[in-house]
């Protein structure tokens, strides 16, 4: 009895489909871990950059928020000095001390706020929407 091409023929599809199935749920999600992880585009972690170079700062200062991170990222800053965070990037963002101390509105592209800062102390801070976007602020 000869057997029809019919019945044979949904075996290349089930490989194909174990193939495709193996690839989505354990190859690609590997590499991509070991690459980094999926924190890309919009929601990305973002760069610690607390370690940068300290920068020191007069009365008025500027932080620039370009390519998920806070420029400078090390700010030294005299009592009573004003910090303006300004959003350059196309993702919000916005800047919170971990204690709690202060923290802006969230900022848009374009958007900026100002925060005075009367209290001498060493403030960590970073986006809540990118956790991973650190920078340290010195008021002296």
């Amino acid at each position: 009895m000869a057997t029809s091409p019919r019945r044979d023929s949904w075996l290349p599809w089930v490989i194909a489909g174990g193939v495709v199935a193996l690839l989505a749920f354990v190859v690609i999600p590997v590499v991509v871990m070991a690459a980094g992880g999926w924190d890309m585009g919009m929601h990305r972690g973002g760069d610690d950059a607390r370690g940068d170079a300290p920068v020191r700062g007069g009365m008025q200062v500027e932080v620039r928020i370009e390519d998920f991170r806070f420029k400078p990222g090390n700010l030294i800053v005299p009592v009573g000095a004003s910090v303006t965070w300004t959003n350059e990037d196309s993702a919000p963002h916005d800047a919170r001390d971990n204690d709690d101390a202060w923290e802006t509105e969230t900022l848009s592209r374009g958007d900026s706020e100002t925060l005075t800062f009367d209290t001498p102390g060493e403030y960590d801070y970073y986006c809540t929407i990118h956790p991973g976007m650190k920078a340290r602020l010195v008021v002296e």
